[in-house]
């Protein structure tokens, strides 16, 4: 009688966890839609994160650039300072988009994303 419930409950055990293993592996499939529209959001981001590195890359040629130009120039000063004004501008709105596109990527629930 030993011997049959030992048998018994270990079947029951191998059983359950084989059970457990197949919930796991349905965990690990990843809906089609969802995995493209998070790859979707993700080079958005990866996108509008490059153009604002090139115009942080412009904001510093253009302050190197500024500094080299003799004061009697004054209409490409005043040109390059307007040039100057305009490109922080563009790269406030662009940390603004970001962090709006970010927000989006987390409430939509992407699996596996780390920003």
């Amino acid at each position: 009688m030993g011997m049959k419930c030992l048998l018994l409950l270990s079947f029951i055990f191998i059983s359950t966890n084989g059970q457990t293993q197949s919930l796991e592996r349905m965990d690990l499939i990843k809906d089609p839609a969802i995995s493209q529209r998070c790859k979707a959001l993700l080079d958005k981001r990866k996108g509008k994160i490059q153009i604002q590195q090139r115009m942080n890359a412009l904001l510093k040629r253009n302050i190197k650039i500024l500094k080299t130009v003799p004061e009697q120039k004054e209409t490409l000063r005043s040109k390059l300072e307007f040039t100057q004004t305009r490109i922080k501008n563009q790269i406030r709105l662009s940390k603004i988009s970001n962090q709006k596109l970010e927000e989006t990527i987390v409430r939509r629930g992407c699996p596996g994303v780390s920003l």
